[in-house]
């Protein structure tokens, strides 16, 4: 079984480590909040440091990149200790700040644990039939650690143990799965920053920041109330979800992979677990914002046509024979899984719903709005130096 503490160090290790304090002094201004230090040598937090590493390492270079007024791109990302299920894009001084907090990072782990642990999901993946884990108990794998947790419960060691997978090469894949979902959400946030949104929405007073899911006293507090502006803010996540999901299948599809105990799987395999990966990241943030709503009273647009979204445009972009075979693939496994978990939709009910007017039309309109933006986003966008 790989083990992540085989990973190479990178030479940006250092220089990541010594941007650290300027990321916790911007986390604790901007946010009131605590970062966490990755790079304190604490191995309870290896894991975060493996996902931070491997997105410097894919994203080397982007300081090159400038806007269209010829400043350059600024970013500090790292992980932040707010007990919320949530991740952001945000700017100050000339710098964007991008940010997962913990909570949401410990989620995906246990989701993507779960998912192996189920016979059914990928079932050409090491020896389904070793795995017994039962099934959920009227809650969804990812959200009852955080329920249990901010409801004063503390975790026993069995919980842990129920949920992780037997088989060696199952629990390596489901390491691997819950990095890229990971990967998914710091692409979306990143593209937040790349593709002018935050700037953006800073400089028309539509928002503070681009959160993920709603918060208290966040996007909505700051904010031109209108439908426009309802539109545009779901335009651009639209728009964060496209980049995203074509960055991390890009990933795969050029042999950027480098988490380096995962590279040695299966191409097709790991095309897979990406498509999977950034479908059930954008499922979860449904069940992210029923938790949010239910506990803080929040309204905020549901991500069930992000999903949508997506799926059209996997069925539409991943065109050969091979990738459509790896669409139809990930489609099984996310109905196998969606089998087990309450409330988890289906594909087949997606689409039938992305079909109908009233989701085609909003669908419709959101990319309209999109493409009414481009203009005005073309000002903040960065790029590399060759313009591409």
């Amino acid at each position: 079984m790989p083990d992540p503490s085989d990973e190479t160090t990178d030479p940006l290790e250092a220089q990541l480590a010594d941007s650290f304090a300027n990321f916790r002094q911007s986390v604790g201004v901007r946010l009131g909040a605590t970062a966490l230090d990755v790079w304190d040598g604490d191995m309870r937090n290896h894991t975060f440091r493996m996902s931070l590493m491997s997105l410097a390492q894919q994203l080397k270079g982007i300081h090159d990149w400038r806007n269209g007024t010829g400043e350059r791109l600024r970013v500090l990302a790292g992980f932040v200790d707010i007990m919320l299920p949530n991740a952001l894009a945000d700017r100050a001084d000339g710098t964007h700040l991008v940010a997962i907090y913990t909570p949401l990072f410990v989620a995906l782990q246990e989701f993507s644990m779960f998912c192996f642990t189920q016979q059914d999901f990928f079932r050409d993946v090491g020896d389904p039939p070793a795995e017994s884990a039962p099934l959920p108990d009227g809650d969804v794998p990812g959200m009852w650690l955080l329920r249990f947790t901010l409801d004063g419960g503390k975790v026993a060691p069995e919980h842990s143990q129920m949920l992780t997978p037997t088989d060696d090469t199952r629990y390596a894949a489901s390491l691997y799965l819950g990095f890229l979902m990971a990967r998914f959400v710091w692409f979306h946030e990143y593209a937040h920053c790349f593709n002018g949104h935050v700037d953006y929405v800073q400089a028309e007073g539509l928002a503070l920041r681009l959160h993920e899911v709603a918060e208290p006293l966040g996007v909505a507090s700051f904010a031109k109330r209108t439908d426009q502006r309802s539109d545009t803010l779901r335009a651009l996540e639209l728009d964060a979800d496209e980049a995203a999901l074509w960055a991390s299948w890009q990933v795969q599809a050029t042999g950027r992979e480098n988490f380096e105990s995962f590279a040695n799987f299966d191409i097709g395999l790991r095309k897979r677990l990406a498509l999977f990966g950034a479908y059930a990241m954008t499922w979860l943030f449904e069940e992210f914002q029923n938790f949010m709503d239910a506990r803080y009273g929040l309204s905020h647009p549901a991500p069930y046509l992000r999903l949508q979204n997506m799926l059209g445009l996997s069925r539409q972009r991943f065109t050969s024979d091979e990738d459509q075979a790896v669409q139809a693939s990930v489609e099984s496994e996310f109905d196998r899984i969606a089998a087990v978990i309450p409330g988890m939709d289906r594909t087949a009910q997606l689409m039938r719903d992305l079909k109908g007017s009233e989701a085609s039309g909003e669908l419709a309109r959101l990319q309209a709005r999109l493409t009414e933006l481009r203009p005005e986003l073309a000002l903040y966008r960065f790029a590399p130096p060759d313009g591409s």
